[in-house]
């Protein structure tokens, strides 16, 4: 008797079977997405919600912008050849955070904006329906109208400058915006002050105010520091050449790396002072000794032509290893 075996024909290998699993996870995950979107929406459209966290975020990530333009500026050119003394920092300074403001527009159109989107809703849709419907209620009134808009005018005042937003208008511009949605918010018909005092001490009011300044600003702000760095070391190369153009008297560049500084005391030891970055950050700070009978003092001293007591020197390292305190 001949056995026939029929083939059973598969959806997918074995060895590829995990991309269907992958896709269908990709879906359930976007069908997700798009429930908590519909859910929030009404609560989100009718406070602004959106708008104020991507400022909560560019406050919350205000102090890693500025590390990050310092840190960029030093791979210009090294410490030692500049720095914020140097006449051309500010105006150098300038031309870099224009540059990568406008990059991060750019950025929150696409998936960073998908990003801060995803938390807004996320922490909005989980309010029930009843709570949600006396939110839309309180931002639609003339009194929540005020409150939401004085809030927005006050964190766009406080985040001028920073990235995310290119502002098309002057600070004094924003200062008074800011002033005058104060004032009407101060000058509302007594029902409606009570209304506005009343929503923010109820569990809603309360409730949306935390998660905002909380777990909204912290989530947006860990995005926003992550993507601006993201910016600087994708366009490295067409920033330098941006900010260069831009400040011809910057110091040109080089090949050497600034390790920090080296101080000779009275009896000729040496004492290092390394300063270590890394991911546009400074890392950390090390410090060695080395004395006249320690093998590495005249690997560090015999590059320092000159050096003496009480002198310190800055220490840079070539691309060959050498060091010297010539950047």
């Amino acid at each position: 008797m001949t056995v026939v075996r029929r083939r059973v024909p598969r959806l997918w290998s074995v060895t590829t079977g995990a991309v269907p699993i992958a896709l269908v996870l990709v879906l359930v995950a976007a069908a997700r997405a798009d429930e908590l979107a519909d859910k929030a929406r009404p609560v989100v459209d009718a406070s602004h919600a959106e708008i104020r966290a991507i400022h909560l975020g560019r406050w919350m990530s205000r102090a890693r912008w500025n590390e990050i333009l310092d840190e960029t500026l030093y791979t210009f050119a090294p410490k030692g050849r500049w720095g914020p003394d140097h006449p051309a920092w500010p105006a150098a300074r300038a031309a870099l955070a224009d540059a990568v403001r406008a990059a991060s527009v750019v950025d929150l159109q696409g998936e960073t904006g998908k990003m801060v989107r995803e938390v807004v809703d996320e922490h909005y849709a989980s309010l029930d329906p009843a709570d949600a419907a006396q939110a839309v209620a309180f931002y639609e009134s003339p009194g929540g109208e005020a409150f939401r808009d004085s809030r927005e005018k006050i964190l766009a005042e406080k985040t001028y400058g920073l990235p995310f937003i290119v502002e098309t208008e002057s600070y004094d511009a924003y200062q008074h915006a800011m002033d005058a949605a104060r004032q009407r918010l101060l000058n509302l018909p007594d029902d409606q002050t009570e209304r506005v005092y009343h929503f923010n001490q109820s569990k809603v009011g309360e409730f949306l105010l935390a998660v905002e300044n909380n777990e909204i600003a912290d989530i947006i702000g860990n995005i926003m520091r992550s993507a601006v760095q993201s910016i600087v070391e994708q366009h490295a190369d067409e920033l330098a050449r941006t900010v260069r153009a831009a400040v011809p008297s910057m110091p040109p560049p080089s090949d050497r790396v600034y390790l920090g500084t080296v101080t000779m005391g009275a009896d000729r030891t040496l004492e290092l002072t390394i300063e270590y970055h890394t991911g546009y950050r400074a890392a950390g700070t090390y410090h060695l000794t080395y004395a006249t009978d320690d093998r590495h003092w005249h690997d560090v001293v015999d590059q320092l032509a000159g050096i003496a007591p009480g002198a310190t020197r800055f220490l840079y390292r070539d691309p060959r290893g050498r060091l010297s305190d010539t950047p």
